[in-house]
Order: structure tokens, then sequence, then C-alpha cells
């Protein structure tokens, strides 16, 4: 997939996923780069923090989830040599696969973008055609009321 493509669906994401979502999601996605390319990658953004943050950041994963929360430090990761390998990480990660799977995402899966739903094997037709759980006379009126 094209590294542009992968950093669109990284914005969708970002700007759908609740932010504790988003953080587990970018701690998997740095977790799974080597060190010396974290190190790399804190080197590209560091320009763009404050002194403060500066001197307080490292390249943990979890530190750099947090600088993630800031759209600049976001933007520069973004455009570093390796945005697209950590957007590619971040959509299939195991959180944001959890939150559309099994998730409150779970719920808005059927309005969201044909590529989330891949991205959790969801198929948007179920094979009874919606009709398993609406059997006439269960909850809809015209059957019996149990406990009655």
């Amino acid at each position: 997939m094209p590294e542009d493509e992968l950093i669109t669906r990284y914005g969708y994401l970002i700007s759908v996923l609740p932010q504790a979502v988003a953080d587990r999601a970018h701690v998997a996605a740095f977790g799974e780069l080597s060190r010396t390319q974290r190190e790399g990658l804190l080197e590209e953004v560091a320009p763009v923090l404050p002194d403060a943050w500066r001197a307080g950041t490292s390249e943990d994963p979890e530190a750099l989830a947090t600088l993630m929360r800031d759209v600049l430090p976001r933007d520069a990761m973004l455009h570093s040599g390796i945005g697209g390998e950590i957007a590619r990480r971040f959509i299939a990660s195991g959180p944001v696969v959890a939150y559309f799977a099994v998730g409150v995402g779970s719920v808005t899966i059927d309005q969201q973008p044909l590529w989330v739903q891949e991205l959790i094997h969801h198929e948007s037709s179920p094979i009874d055609a919606g009709t398993m759980h609406h059997r006439k006379g269960v909850g809809d009126g015209h059957g019996p009321i149990w406990g009655a």
C-alpha cells in the first residue's frame, strides 16, 4: 500500500479513536521498532518540541506515544523516514483491531470505511440477512410476554 494512503488511514483513525486507544496503538507500533529506529525518530521529531519537552522525552514507546497526542510531533513523525511504517503498524495494532472488533467501535463498524471493516474481517451483510434476531414474537409486540 502506498505510504500516502497509510498516512491518510492513520489520520482517519486518529480522528475517530478515543485517546486511550490511540495511546495504546502508538505504544504497540513504537514497541515493534528497534531502539535505534525510535532514537532516530526522536531526533527527527525533536526540532518541533518545546524546550521543556525535549529534556524529558526518551525513545521509550510510552514516552513517544505521549508525544503523539500533540499535532506537531505527530506530523513530524508522519513525515519522518519511517512515518509510513509507523502508520502501518498503528493501523494493524491490537488496540485498533480490538476497538473495532469487540470494543465500542464495534457498534459503528457498519458505518466505518470498508478498509476498517476488513481489518477485523467484518462482513457488512450477515449470512442470515439480519433475520436471526428478528423472529416474530420475540420482543416485537406480536407474541406472548414472558412472565406475565
